[in-house]
Parts: structure tokens; C-alpha cells; sequence
């Protein structure tokens, strides 16, 4: 079996065979420990599906400035102004996915589209941002 998964649901399947190992390895466990190490390994893979731009604003939030976020991230796609006048960035990113096969000769490929809206305070310091993924 292939060590890297292809996909975030291949990728839980390996993560929830590898806790059963565990839990094989060290025995019977009491409810209280096993619930502990499903909680601890259920957390380690969500953060492994976090997008790159997520990580990155996930540590720069409070304290990056407009400029430090336009050499990690680029140019935004769309800057307005919200009701209160502070500056709000969009960003888009479309990641091809493939979404299984349908003969020895082709694949079936799926777009992912994220989309990130960025808030900016008057001194121009990130204060908050959003993520949302659909399918494009």
C-alpha cells in the first residue's frame, strides 16, 4: 500500500487504521485513554488538511502588515473598503483534484476553489480573516 495519501478521505482511512494499531500495540486500553488518543489523533489530522495560505494566517493574525501579507500571498484579487473603512482583501486559489478513475485510460478530475477575505485595521495590521472551499 502506497504510504502517502491522494486525498483527505484516504488520508482519515490511514490515520484511523494507524490509531486501531495503536491501540493494538499497547493493549487494551482503559475508555478514558482510548478516547484521549482519538481525540489527539482526530485533531493531528485535521491539521493536516489546512491549506498553505490557512497555516500562514493562522500564525501572522494580530500582528502582519498589509505588506508583509502581499509578499507571502501576492496580489489580492479584489480590495474594497467595509462599512467601518477598513481595508478587505479577496483572495482565490483553485487547487485540480482527481476524484478517481474511469477506465485504464482516463481519470475524473475535480476542481477545489478557496476562497480567503482578509480584514485589515486602520494601522493597516491583519485583524481577521475567513476561508471557504467549494467545489469548482
Amino acid at each position: 500500500m502506497d504510504q502517502w495519501a491522494r486525498s483527505p478521505g484516504q488520508a482519515l482511512v490511514m490515520l484511523k487504521r494507524t490509531a486501531i494499531e495503536v491501540a493494538h500495540t499497547i493493549g487494551r486500553l482503559s475508555m478514558p485513554c482510548t478516547l484521549s488518543l482519538s481525540i489527539a489523533l482526530g485533531l493531528t489530522g485535521c491539521a493536516l488538511f489546512l491549506t498553505e495560505e490557512s497555516r500562514y494566517l493562522r500564525s501572522v493574525k494580530g500582528h502582519a502588515t498589509e505588506r508583509e501579507v502581499r509578499q507571502h500571498l501576492g496580489t489580492p484579487a479584489d480590495v474594497t473598503l467595509d462599512e467601518t473603512g477598513r481595508s478587505v482583501w479577496q483572495y482565490q486559489t483553485r487547487t485540480r483534484i482527481q476524484q478517481g478513475t474511469n477506465n485504464a485510460w482516463t481519470t475524473i478530475e475535480a476542481w477545489r476553489c478557496d476562497d480567503y477575505r482578509l480584514t485589515f485595521d486602520e494601522r493597516r495590521i491583519l485583524r481577521d480573516w475567513s476561508h471557504t472551499s467549494h467545489q469548482c
